[in-house]
């Protein structure tokens, strides 16, 4: 039987989860290194720099924000959905971020990517 975990709707978490990276209230989540030390990361800097992106991880991130999903994107450029996830992939790698949507934060916060300027 799966284990129940009980959620305060006060605190927004799990009340009895003993996983170190849970969230607790008013604290975020702590990335851990390796050695199992914690370090603090602003998760709006990137990772490494000079921070640039390609013409087209550019293009696909900024359909990508527009609401697009991969197929979508694949279609309207003419290349492949695998293609597609290669230059999203790239584009995080580039900009130090750990999804999707940390991509497009990171890209328009820096000014990368401009998808409703026509």
């Amino acid at each position: 039987m799966k284990e129940k975990h009980n959620i305060n709707p006060a605190d927004g978490i799990y009340s009895d989860c003993k996983n170190p990276r849970q969230n607790t209230k008013n604290k975020s989540i702590i990335p851990y290194t390796k050695e199992g030390n914690t370090k603090e990361q602003n998760f709006l800097e990137p990772r490494s720099l000079p921070l640039s992106l390609s013409p087209r991880e550019a293009e696909v991130l900024n359909l990508l924000a527009l609401g697009l999903r991969t197929g979508q994107i694949a279609h309207a450029l003419g290349i492949s959905n695998v293609t597609v996830d290669m230059h999203i992939r790239n584009g995080r790698t580039k900009l130090g971020a750990t999804t999707r949507e940390h991509a497009i934060t990171l890209a328009l916060h820096h000014k990368l990517i401009t998808p409703f300027s026509k």
